[in-house]
């Protein structure tokens, strides 16, 4: 790119300007340029030994600009893995009655019975249901546990307490895993021990 002056022909580049106009360096400049009519848009254009500008104005020479790093992009979260079954409709009433330890209605009819927990690689839960009158399988996704959820866990550990699950009206005790709360109920992790 040119920033030059009308009469000397600064450029800022790699290149090295001489006192009467002329530049060493990857992209030479003499006195005398000439302008053509195309411009080239590919990303890096070509200059010829006269100097030859663009249409744009602009020097396409080869000199090259400091590249600056793009910024790092986070790795794309991994999506959860499932069970491989149906998911269950009303997806925050049903984690609600089955946090509370209540019964879960099946879309077929009767109670759904839990099978098993499966923790994901982002921090949710699947849990896995059987239909007790039909015998199909259905999963139900949990969330990852919120601020005010492990504040409230905090606030039971500092006091001395049990921890219970704050997402249960009376919910279990969140039991220790290495150095994580965690609800038995659900696997989700709700704050560190103190």
């Amino acid at each position: 790119m040119s920033t030059g002056d009308a009469g000397h022909g600064e450029e800022t580049g790699l290149g090295e300007e001489l006192g009467n106009g002329e530049e060493t360096g990857h992209g030479e400049e003499t006195g005398h340029s000439e302008e053509t009519g195309h411009s080239e848009e590919t990303g890096h254009s070509e200059e010829t030994g006269h100097g030859e500008e663009t249409g744009h104005g602009e020097e396409t020479g080869h000199d090259e600009e400091v590249a600056t790093s793009p910024p790092r992009a986070r790795p794309p979260k991994p999506k959860p893995l499932g069970f491989g079954v149906d998911e269950l409709a009303e997806v925050k009433k049903m984690e609600r009655l089955h946090c509370s330890g209540r019964q879960v209605p099946s879309p077929m009819g009767g109670f759904l019975m839990d099978l098993g927990v499966r923790q994901e690689l982002d921090g949710t839960s699947t849990i896995l249901f059987e239909c007790k009158t039909s015998a199909l399988r259905y999963q139900l996704p949990l969330r990852i546990s919120t601020w005010r959820e492990r504040r409230k866990v905090r606030v039971q550990a500092d006091e001395g307490l049990d921890p219970l699950c704050p997402r249960g009206e009376l919910g279990p005790s969140l039991v220790r895993r290495g150095k994580d709360f965690f609800c038995p109920r659900c696997n989700i992790m709700f704050g560190r021990v103190p």
